[in-house]
């Protein structure tokens, strides 16, 4: 036998030997899947020299090119009986298991909910913080932490304080108890700390009317960062009249990509926004196209009111860019659907040579009403999947927009 098959032979051996071992271990038999479970939970509670990393190597959790997922499946496996042995685990920052067993705390769900609130209390900044990220990830399961979380918002640590807000803000509206230590948190020493504040004010969406008081006062802060998360929760709270000048004012910033967000804070405002429509006008101009793009799509959601940028939107119409013209039918149909100038418009731009432009042009139709049937039909031939679509759904709204008539009602006899 050649040295080189030797080599192979010996290797094929090995790794047949590897998996053997593997498998004669029960937690891994297949002969009693339904025993793996147990079989780990027992390994755990063991707690046998080496430690939460030699166990998850001894089970075959790790060590195996397994996936992350695949390794929390199992642990989430073991149940609620293992919550107290993965919280053990979870003492232990500096393990390479610890990641999972977070994941598996939060998978788990409310069993572990008040091993993860005691855990808020210990002097391991680390482990509080690991906990209340464990809350956070439940989302509305962990509504019986918020009590705890509020009060974790006077950690000592900027971290802690943060993920805390966070975890919060996940919550979602359940978490309104916490608003009043939230609005506290708004003036935080940490800049990071009072744009999370805001933002999980802005998740929870619902508080005592002081609130915005806090948050109007908030419109002060030294960050910007900061001042524009306390803008989108005064609009997202029904007060876009304190959050309208500051994404207009943002239109004038550096860098394209807040100049973008401004006018998307605006489309989302709507027609309360109608202040901002000279300064979205005027970035019709912007040299970066998805901002003209976008402050198009804004006057088109502030509606009748943005009628001063019909002109403007009608030279969109033909500009190099498709997703301009794109943006320019969806404004121009949703600012004057009646007017005559706009329906040509329209009706040219479903002849573009781009399907997106179509597209936007067949659901801008659906505005105008019977005069652009004929011209949908048309379209229902187009050669693009998403453009016939649009069609048939613009015809199907103008159709159950007009009254029944004779032409319209079924034959006698059918």
């Amino acid at each position: 036998m050649s040295p080189r098959r030797k080599r192979a032979v010996f290797w094929a051996m090995a790794v047949l030997a590897f998996f053997g071992a593997v498998s004669l271990h029960p937690a891994f038999s297949r002969k009693a899947p339904q025993d793996r479970p147990r079989v780990l939970l027992a390994e755990l509670n063991r707690k046998e020299p080496g430690g939460f990393e030699a166990w998850l190597t001894r089970m075959g959790l790790i060590g195996r090119r397994r996936t992350n997922g695949e390794i929390v499946a199992d642990l989430v496996a073991l149940g609620d009986e293992a919550v107290p042995s993965l919280l053990e685990a979870l003492k232990d920052p500096d393990s390479p298991g610890w990641p999972w067993t977070a994941k598996a705390l939060t998978r788990i769900g409310p069993s572990a909910i008040p091993c993860l609130v005691n855990e808020l209390k210990v002097q391991d900044p680390m482990r509080r913080r690991t906990a209340a990220e464990a809350l956070g990830e439940m989302g509305a399961v962990a509504t019986p932490a918020v009590s705890a979380l509020a009060r974790t918002l006077q950690d000592d640590e900027v971290s802690v304080r943060a993920v805390a807000c966070v975890a919060l803000g996940n919550i979602g509206p359940p978490a309104e108890e916490a608003i009043p230590a939230l609005m506290g948190t708004l003036a935080d020493e940490d800049s990071e700390v009072r744009f999370v504040s805001a933002r999980a004010i802005r998740q929870i969406g619902v508080g005592p009317s002081r609130v915005i008081h806090a948050l109007t006062a908030a419109l002060q802060d030294s960050e910007p960062f900061v001042r524009w998360q306390v803008a989108l929760a005064l609009a997202e709270l029904g007060h876009p009249d304190k959050s309208v000048p500051v994404f207009v004012r943002a239109l004038k910033h550096k860098d394209p990509l807040v100049r973008w967000q401004a006018c998307d804070a605006l489309a989302r405002v709507g027609p309360p926004a109608h202040e901002g429509i000279p300064a979205l006008i005027e970035a019709l101009q912007d040299s970066d196209e998805e901002v003209r793009s976008q402050a198009a799509v804004a006057l088109g959601h502030i509606g009748p009111a943005a009628k001063a940028a019909i002109p403007e939107l009608l030279l969109f119409m033909h500009d190099s860019t498709g997703s301009v013209r794109s943006a320019a039918c969806a404004g121009l149909a949703n600012i004057a659907p009646d007017s005559p100038e706009v329906m040509a418009a329209l009706l040219e731009a479903l002849r573009d040579p781009h399907p997106f432009v179509r597209h936007w042009a067949s659901v801008g139709l659906s505005r105008i009403g019977p005069a652009a049937v004929p011209a949908l039909e048309k379209a229902l031939k187009d050669k693009d999947k998403h453009v016939r679509e649009a069609a048939a759904e613009a015809l199907k709204r103008i159709q159950q927009k007009q009254p029944t008539t004779a032409s319209t009602r079924p034959a006698e006899g059918s």
